[in-house]
């Protein structure tokens, strides 16, 4: 079996990856495209949308393609996966018969010696790269041109939803119009405790995680007196703009705020040294925490 391999963030998926997708299937000699959506860009640190629903979105926008193949190991793996790992994976599974190609964008191509074993990588597929207006492509290269001059962070920066695959079209918008909300909150709330001293805000974004919030602030306070203003300053400030604080703790060294799907932590040094809740909402970003 031939095949082509085409990886990526897809972060969303657009009109620009389905016209490189078509461009494949019509100009390259191969039985199947596997479509592999990463969990996170090994250059990069967050993605807009998380993998579970990326991965739904790129299913659901690929189904009418029968070559088409959408591989969900990379997106379930709950780590950045270098893309040699994929390749060696799929050539173990299949012995193919020739080199794979692997498809990539324009973009990518300069940074492609920078890619994990990337002279392992060099050996074992084809390069094929889509063309993009502005960027040169070595001859070296075999392309696939096409003429759709989007990016995901386009679609992400300016969103315009006739930029989409409409299978897919009226979710991916509704869940952007839910995090730009999302980030606006967010932005509010770091913005009072900034302006009250507080110190060292981290906004730790947990959408599609398995835990209670979307969405949580750390924030270290002077002292336990100041941790009290700060809640106080927090409510005065909020409420009128919608926000509900369903439920407090308050132990002094440490203030718990629940805005429902946003957890709100004030904490003293001292305390938030001890209990280190930075870790462990990393653990439970990658998957790593009890019950998963």
């Amino acid at each position: 079996m031939r095949y082509a391999i085409y990886g990526g963030s897809f972060d969303p998926l657009h009109l620009g990856h389905i016209a490189l997708i078509e461009a494949a299937l019509r100009e390259l000699p191969i039985d199947t495209l596997f479509v592999i959506p990463a969990y996170l860009n090994p250059f990069k640190n967050e993605t807009f949308a998380p993998a579970h629903l990326r991965l739904a979105w790129v299913k659901k926008a690929l189904a009418s393609y029968p070559k088409v193949v959408v591989l969900d190991d990379e997106a379930m793996a709950g780590r950045s996966v270098p893309t040699i790992e994929s390749v060696e994976a799929l050539q173990l599974r299949y012995n193919p018969p020739s080199k794979p190609y692997l498809i990539i964008g324009a973009d990518n191509v300069a940074r492609l010696p920078q890619w994990h074993r990337y002279e392992a990588l060099a050996k074992r597929v084809e390069f094929v790269v889509g063309t993009r207006e502005g960027i040169a492509i070595d001859e070296a290269f075999r392309t696939l041109g096409i003429d759709v001059p989007i990016s995901s962070t386009q679609v992400r920066h300016h969103f315009t939803p006739q930029a989409l695959p409409l299978s897919i079209r009226d979710e991916v918008s509704d869940y952007f119009n839910s995090r730009k909300t999302m980030q606006k909150r967010l932005e509010a709330i770091r913005s009072v405790l900034d302006d009250k001293k507080a110190e060292d805000i981290e906004i730790i974004d947990l959408e599609g995680q398995e835990y209670i919030a979307k969405a949580v602030v750390i924030a270290t306070s002077l002292n336990a007196r100041h941790g009290e203003s700060l809640l106080n300053e927090l409510r005065t400030q909020l409420k009128p703009k919608g926000e509900q604080f369903l439920a407090t703790e308050e132990t002094g060294e440490w203030i718990v705020a629940d805005l429902g799907d946003i957890l709100v932590h004030i904490m003293t040094k001292a305390t938030r040294e001890k209990y280190t809740m930075e870790q462990f909402l990393a653990d439970v970003k990658a998957g790593r925490h009890l019950g998963r």
